[in-house]
């Protein structure tokens, strides 16, 4: 299921704008709760990356280190990944509040920088989005 279908924030704090922090982590609280209130085993976060030196690029896939689960899920995950595209990079842990607060196993899959312009143009692609979208759902299938 997903937690929203355009660019609006679930939290109290929809009226803020993305300069006032409040909002992120009732944001990312909202998000849980209702994942975890719809059954959901599994959380995986889709999100596109930026970084002020424009040649990073590929995707990346985040996990908290403290759930070797979400660890299997983001190495399977990354595998099909980089078989969509040449930039390799590895599953890393991270502590972002929103791997570390969810009860299930989470997380985050960044689809690759906005701030590349290639990887922007494909980014905008239909077919590689699907593409990329295959490879997410191959690498969850697999750990099930």
């Amino acid at each position: 299921m997903l937690t929203r279908e355009k660019d609006q924030l679930l939290s109290s704090y929809s009226s803020y704008t993305y300069k006032n922090r409040p909002y992120k982590l009732d944001d990312f609280c909202c998000r849980i709760q209702k994942l975890e209130k719809a059954g959901a085993s599994t959380i995986i976060c889709i999100h596109a990356n930026w970084n002020k030196l424009s040649y990073h690029r590929g995707p990346i896939v985040y996990y908290p280190a403290h759930s070797p689960v979400a660890q299997k899920i983001a190495w399977h995950v990354k595998k099909y990944l980089n078989q969509v595209q040449p930039y390799r990079k590895l599953s890393k842990s991270s502590d972002y509040y929103l791997l570390c607060q969810a009860e299930v196993p989470c997380i985050l899959v960044e689809l690759g920088f906005f701030s590349n312009r290639e990887e922007r143009q494909l980014l905008q692609d239909t077919k590689y989005l699907e593409q990329l979208k295959s490879a997410i759902i191959d690498g969850l299938a697999e750990t099930i």
